[in-house]
């Protein structure tokens, strides 16, 4: 008969035997991790569909305004879409976003359109607020040599006005 042993990962308990138990315990808990983190990545994509994030501070001196659209690519974690810069009121820069969903977090590349694709700049989209997905932050982490974009700032969903008007109009 032989007997199964799991050795321990830990380097301080180089020597201890796991038990089948501890294993099976290890191995159910890395993918029930894996799996949130799968649900969570999901979530994050399906919010984003057709989403338009918007940065904008009128209080500085340059009064700039930072907008991301981004939307769902056939890929499983891929996500496309497209970013604009302006300051004074006037574009200042614009440009394409490709990227993944990973660890809780979307890595992206973007480019602006008038400077070539080599020069590519990288930023994380992350924590995002899980009730209804409207705020997430803006991580730069790699500026093209051209960018205007900012390092951090935190974009909030953009969701136009219906049109409607609530109330009632009384003439008299």
């Amino acid at each position: 008969m032989y007997a199964a042993c799991l050795l321990s990962c830990n380097k301080a308990q180089d020597n201890k035997v796991m038990k089948p138990k501890e294993a099976i315990f290890a191995r159910d808990s890395t993918a029930v991790e894996s799996y949130l983190q799968q649900s969570y990545n999901l979530r994050v994509k399906d919010s984003i569909n057709g989403g338009d994030w918007e940065y904008s501070n009128m209080y500085i001196s340059q009064q700039i305004q930072f907008h991301i659209s981004l939307e769902k690519k056939k890929d499983n974690d891929s996500i496309k879409g497209s970013y604009l810069f302006k300051a004074y009121g006037k574009i200042k820069e614009e440009g394409v976003i490709t990227g993944i969903i990973k660890e809780k977090k979307m890595v992206i590349e973007f480019y602006p359109t008038s400077y070539p694709a080599e020069d590519k700049g990288k930023a994380e989209l992350l924590d995002w607020n899980e009730k209804n997905y409207y705020y997430m932050n803006w991580n730069l982490i790699k500026s093209p040599k051209k960018s205007s974009v900012p390092e951090k700032c935190k974009l909030t969903k953009f969701r136009p006005s219906t049109g409607k008007k609530r109330g009632r109009i009384y003439i008299r």
